[in-house]
């Protein structure tokens, strides 16, 4: 006893995952594989049979037993939505999208058991157009054609009107299944369109299609857009100024006279905009103008620039010594910068009549007012006031254009109401025309003045009669012109011999009276 007949090792299933026909009778001591039965697949393992084995079922599975995946099955039906097979691969119908994973084709076994599998595809979603491209902080893009875009498709996004730029654009993302999902905006430079009218200050190179400094002008021009009602947009462009004198010192005169200017003017640095700069400047004109700026001659001196750096205005940086007539027409003396494209159209400016106008002439005469009581009219403020504006308008009227009621003023006395009128003409004004147009027709004075006398407001309060013009006076001329005296030496306190002569003169005159 003790001795047991060896036996090979026998090993079958009905797993119809395995092939396990190679381990169907192993020798004691021999060994066999366990491999995947198609349509599955997947490693093998090794059993093995004992020398001494005396049993049927002794065969050893150490490594147990494969696993085992299903790796074919027939393809679905019906097709589900959203896939089509194209030379013999699956992928994603129109209107789908598999986000670049590709599809995938999974086999499931059968839930009984049986060595069968269906089929299931996956990977692929219905695409979803993104949500109408709305821009609340970027109203100067117009964004109305980017609705309704599915993914991959692109809309212009042009600038909306009163700006200008090439369209940029905008897409829907290429494969886009979010409902919810934003177009993704290239958005386009938008500029605002050329400022027009042109400032006088600017000009437009065609060539380089930039703006510079227009001639006579300093600085660095440049375009913004301001922004406007209802996202549109105003151009402007700033940068560019008329260089001007920082500040006109006061005039030093030396013995000025009517129709001839003696003294001394001085001025500072040019001014451009906020900062003193003589980086666009080469020199100064100082010359006569008129009431536009416009010289009146050619310049009486050009002086060239100091390049004195400072930040401070200095008003005696320049200065040039005068004595010379005053042309006709001439009202101010100027002062502009010259750049390297022409002469500033704008300067400094001291008004000729600051500096001679107490050497004007004017006009002088007088005339009753009957059917007005005077002490009735003293009493009416309202009416007085209403009164003289009536006869300072009719007046200047009558004077001419370059007369105004300002330049009139009236004097009212008792004598019914006495009028004494005197025309102060502004600097320049032809005070002979004047006097001369005035002098000519004295009946169309009476008329003018009784119909605006009569017209002023609350005149029927104070009036004792039939209101008339009586006892015009011949317009006076009255001439203040002095005697010019052209030095710029310092005035000596001794007189002169010629001054003595005439004061000698005088005194015997005085004395044969």
């Amino acid at each position: 006893s003790g001795c047991s007949q060896l036996m090979p090792c026998v090993y079958d299933t009905a797993d119809c995952r395995y092939d396990a026909y190679d381990c169907i009778s192993v020798v004691p001591g021999g060994s066999c594989q366990i491999k995947c039965k198609p349509p599955y697949a997947g490693d093998s393992v090794v059993a093995s049979c004992s020398v001494t084995n005396d049993r049927p079922d002794g065969l050893n599975l150490f490594q147990g037993l494969p696993t085992c995946v299903i790796t074919s099955c027939a393809d679905p039906w019906p097709v589900p939505s959203g896939y089509v097979k194209v030379d013999s691969k699956w992928q994603c119908d129109a209107n789908y999208t598999d986000g670049g994973l590709g599809v995938t084709k999974t086999c499931i076994p059968s839930s009984d058991g049986a060595c069968t599998a269906s089929s299931e595809l996956s990977g692929c979603q219905r695409e979803s157009p993104c949500l109408p491209l709305v821009l609340a902080d970027q109203c100067w893009l117009n964004t109305t054609q980017c609705t309704g875009m599915y993914p991959g498709q692109r809309c212009s996004v042009p600038c909306r009107s009163g700006w200008q730029g090439e369209p940029g654009y905008a897409v829907c993302p290429v494969g886009n299944v979010d409902g919810e999902a934003a177009m993704v905006l290239y958005p386009p430079q938008c500029d605002c369109e050329e400022p027009f009218p042109v400032p006088p200050e600017y000009m437009w190179n065609k060539d380089d299609k930039k703006w510079y400094c227009a001639d006579g002008y300093a600085g660095s021009a440049a375009k913004t857009c301001m922004p406007g009602p209802n996202c549109t947009t105003v151009p402007s462009l700033v940068g560019c100024y008329a260089p001007v004198p920082c500040e006109v010192a006061p005039w030093e005169d030396r013995g000025s006279s009517q129709g001839y200017l003696v003294g001394t003017l001085r001025f500072g640095s040019a001014k451009v905009g906020d900062m003193i700069s003589e980086a666009d400047v080469t020199s100064y004109s100082v010359f006569f103008a008129d009431a536009d700026c416009t010289p009146r001659g050619e310049p009486l001196e050009t002086l060239r620039k100091k390049n004195i750096s400072s930040a401070c205005c200095r008003d005696n940086v320049y200065s040039v010594d005068l004595s010379l007539a005053i042309p006709e027409g001439a009202v101010r003396l100027m002062i502009a910068a010259n750049t390297p494209r022409g002469r500033s159209p704008d300067g400094g400016v001291i008004e000729l009549a600051d500096l001679l106008g107490q050497f004007q002439d004017r006009i002088e005469f007088e005339f009753k007012i009957q059917g007005i009581e005077y002490n009735s009219l003293m009493a009416a403020p309202t009416v007085l006031h209403s009164v003289e504006v009536a006869l300072r308008t009719a007046i200047a009227d009558e004077a001419g254009e370059d007369i105004t009621p300002a330049h009139v003023d009236v004097t009212l006395s008792a004598g019914s109401v006495k009028v004494d009128v005197r025309i102060s003409p502004p600097f320049g004004t032809d005070v002979a025309q004047v006097h001369y147009r005035l002098q000519r027709n004295p009946s169309a004075i009476s008329a003018a003045v009784r119909k605006e006398v009569m017209a002023a407001d609350g005149v029927d309060s104070v009036s004792s009669g039939p209101i008339s013009i009586q006892g015009i006076t011949e317009p006076k001329l009255i001439s203040r012109t002095r005697v010019h005296v052209a030095s710029f030496a310092e005035p000596s306190t001794r007189p002169r011999a010629w001054q003595v002569l005439i004061a000698l003169h005088t005194v015997l005159i005085m004395g044969i009276r």
